[in-house]
């Protein structure tokens, strides 16, 4: 399957070696915000998003495009 918005940004948060409680105190929301938008339950806002690549280190087009080892990482989700 195509990857969500959601599965990506959780991709590159792990890769980043953070957690959801880390990430959301890095862009100073509550975890329980972070965990309802990275579960792609919510949409996220794009100011939102912009501090999430911020934390990460960059740009918000990086943080929604998907990994090269799409195909390893989708058999590992």
């Amino acid at each position: 399957h195509a990857m969500t918005h959601s599965e990506i940004i959780r991709h590159h948060m792990e890769n980043a070696g953070h957690t959801i409680t880390s990430l959301a105190q890095a862009i100073g929301q509550r975890r329980s915000q972070l965990s309802r938008l990275l579960s792609g339950r919510h949409d996220v806002r794009l100011s939102t998003l912009g501090l999430i690549a911020d934390a990460l280190g960059m740009t918000v087009p990086e943080l929604l495009t998907a990994p090269k080892n799409f195909s390893e990482y989708s058999r590992n989700f």
